[in-house]
């Protein structure tokens, strides 16, 4: 329950820091389910990345499988590979948002939205959750 009402305050929070850097920026609301591409560049560089870290968790999986001695860092904290994606994928985004984006504060608010979710994350993950998760 703790756990639940700790994730519903950060998702809250990122709204909120998200809302008034929209507002601070002056940039358009976008679809966060529908991410669309800057250009076609991005888009094929966005999957290549994307793939690339879905083969990580597989082949880290299939090694973690066949072999009981201890595993790597990288496939004991299979986090760390969703977390370097996500903040890898947000970092090209800006990029391309920088070069070829009409809006010039688009990339601005991108690389907003990654520096406070990796605060978040930080203090999250130093914490424990607060103490929740020990």
């Amino acid at each position: 329950m703790n756990l639940l009402l700790i994730l519903s305050g950060v998702l809250v929070l990122l709204f909120i820091f998200n809302l008034i850097m929209r507002k601070v920026l002056n940039v358009e609301k976008r679809s966060h389910f529908l991410m669309k591409s800057v250009n076609r560049t991005h888009s094929i560089i966005d999957w290549g990345i994307r793939i690339t870290f879905i083969v990580l968790i597989v082949i880290g999986l299939a090694y973690a499988y066949e072999n009981p001695e201890p595993l790597p860092w990288f496939v004991h904290n299979w986090m760390y590979i969703f977390i370097i994606s996500f903040l890898l994928l947000d970092v090209v985004r800006a990029y391309f948002e920088w070069k070829h984006d009409p809006e010039k504060n688009r990339y601005l608010h991108t690389l907003s939205q990654v520096a406070f979710l990796l605060v978040v994350v930080i203090v999250l993950y130093t914490t424990g959750m607060f103490g929740v998760l020990g």
